[in-house]
């Protein structure tokens, strides 16, 4: 996985090949370094489209040792464990103003398992950068609640979008990833 940090005045924030005139960072996620930004922001993430609240604690069991932990915290540690995701991270003034979780399935073909910008950086195209920055990504794997069409969450989908199938809540999609 590409480890390197893209800083960028043009064509990944907006997903198109647009100029823009926004200085931001895109990196992956260091546990250390960023997991104290990162929760509040994962949890407002989680909450917005889930609308479920996961700040109360849980027990986890970590090296043969019980833990309590705060829900997001356990979550996080299962996606990043149990589901060996990676995260990448969009920063604005040091800020993370976006982020995207994902998993590769095979080569080229990667499940994004989350993508959120925060309220204040919606419809700056933080997500189809985000995206753009998984090194290798030919084809995206997605989902969505049953009741929303993914142009609706992220527009450089639309008419791209291809359904793979559904449950009694979510609907699954693939999509050929470029940028146009």
């Amino acid at each position: 996985m590409d480890t390197g940090e893209v800083v960028s005045e043009k064509h990944l924030s907006n997903g198109l090949g647009t100029h823009s005139r926004q200085i931001f960072q895109i990196r992956d996620f260091d546990l250390v370094a960023d997991l104290q930004r990162f929760l509040p922001v994962f949890w407002q993430a989680w909450f917005f489209i889930h609308g479920e609240d996961k700040s109360a604690t849980c027990r986890i069991k970590l090296a043969g040792k019980e833990w309590d932990v705060m829900q997001i915290e356990a979550l996080l540690y299962w996606y990043l464990h149990d589901e060996g995701s990676k995260i990448r991270l969009h920063l604005t003034d040091n800020a993370i103003t976006g982020f995207v979780i994902y998993n590769r399935v095979v080569e080229g073909i990667f499940a994004i398992r989350m993508c959120y910008s925060t309220p204040g950086a919606s419809g700056s195209k933080i997500g189809a950068g985000l995206i753009s920055s998984i090194d290798g990504i030919k084809t995206l794997i997605f989902q969505t609640r049953k009741d929303i069409e993914p142009s609706t969450l992220f527009e450089v989908t639309k008419g791209r979008e291809i359904f793979l199938s559904e449950t009694d809540d979510l609907k699954n999609w693939a999509m050929n990833w470029e940028i146009r």
